[in-house]
């Protein structure tokens, strides 16, 4: 019954992805914009906000993406060059003057495309997708593996998590 338990809270706890305020990096100060969890392990890649000196982001590289390594206490690391390049990494468009938003995609899933922008009421920055002619604010994915090998994994399926502009929850599944 202890082992039931454990597990279900470990599942709410996993599924509540309010990590926010919990992960503020030393290294930029910036909050994280959104994270991806994965069912291999319990390590977290997390999406800083990469803000140059005078408030805005960094016009080539708007968030940089990093490792949180639970199963190493918590310990902060960069994506690998195969993880930018193959996996986790980002590719960026040039900025979007009539959007207002940096537009990007997830390397590993080029047909999806995001965008970097600041609201309007908070002038904090999120990242958005669209569905069905609605804007969604990306506040995690998680990634459920079925077997493969490092270099070439199977992915049984991905969940967009985020919320409408109504604030009401928004989940998505993607089957590759």
């Amino acid at each position: 019954m202890t082992r039931i338990t454990f597990i279900t809270m470990l599942l709410f706890l996993v599924n509540t992805n309010n990590y926010g305020h919990l992960f503020a990096s030393e290294d930029t100060g910036q909050p994280i914009l959104f994270h991806i969890d994965r069912s291999r392990d319990a390590n977290i890649v997390v999406y800083y906000l990469n803000i140059k000196s005078e408030g805005k982001p960094d016009p080539h590289d708007p968030i940089l993406p990093g490792w949180i390594k639970h199963t190493k206490k918590g310990e902060k690391a960069p994506l690998t060059r195969i993880q930018q390049r193959f996996g986790y990494g980002l590719h960026f468009e040039a900025f979007d003057r009539s959007l207002q938003a940096y537009p990007f995609q997830f390397v590993s899933i080029p047909d999806e495309k995001f965008y970097l922008v600041q609201d309007n009421l908070t002038k904090k920055y999120q990242v958005i997708f669209f569905r069905e002619y609605k804007q969604i604010s990306l506040k995690s994915i998680f990634i459920q593996f079925d077997g493969g090998s490092f270099l070439k994994p199977k992915i049984d399926h991905m969940k967009l998590h985020g919320k409408h502009a109504n604030n009401q929850k928004y989940t998505e599944i993607i089957r590759p």
